[in-house]
């Protein structure tokens, strides 16, 4: 079964590795505290992600399925391979999340865990939830960091994701999850 092994029960590293023996080096170098990341955006369809990414998960026991620079119209792709494989980890959207929850709730991959994307908004303690194909498209629409964890925990996403990733950002928002029960 995959899962992340996360430090402490509290954190992993999620990094993209550039083929299978890098994957490897980089989760033994990280002692097995590592989510393998190999994205949804460079499959031309669901079932070549599925191919490739059941090859990856013979060989790492911690791998992610990512969209792919935040791309929100992958947000199906990666949810479809990630429905049909289980996982350790899928990046979503933050509107895709419950989408990807219940795909995965459909064909038994609830341990897979979700990332819901958020993005800074600049103010400490707000971010932006609108990530979504459409959604990041119209009116921003900013929330507490409260509200979207508690709304990442509602559709099934226990972790959220600042991206574009900025190291003070994104060490805040660990802290904040952390704090509320998420790893």
């Amino acid at each position: 079964m995959q899962q992340i092994n996360f430090y402490r029960q509290r954190v992993a590293i999620n990094v993209l590795a550039k083929d299978i023996a890098n994957a490897r080096d980089i989760y033994d170098a990280a002692e097995g505290h590592a989510a393998i990341g190999v994205l949804s955006a460079q499959f031309a369809s669901v079932e070549e992600g599925v191919q490739e990414v059941k090859r990856w998960m013979a060989e790492i026991p911690s791998i992610s399925v990512g969209l792919g620079a935040g791309d929100p119209a992958q947000y199906y792709k990666a949810a479809m391979i990630a429905s049909a494989l289980h996982p350790a980890h899928v990046n979503q959207t933050f509107t895709g999340s419950g989408f990807a929850a219940g795909a995965l709730a459909a064909t038994g991959g609830q341990q897979t865990c979700i990332n819901a994307l958020v993005s800074p908004t600049g103010t400490p303690g707000e971010v932006l939830i609108s990530t979504g194909v459409s959604s990041c498209q119209g009116t921003p629409a900013r929330v507490s960091c409260d509200a979207a964890v508690r709304m990442m925990q509602d559709m099934g996403g226990p972790c959220g994701e600042v991206f574009p990733h900025g190291r003070r950002k994104v060490v805040t928002g660990a802290v904040y999850a952390g704090d509320h029960g998420s790893p």
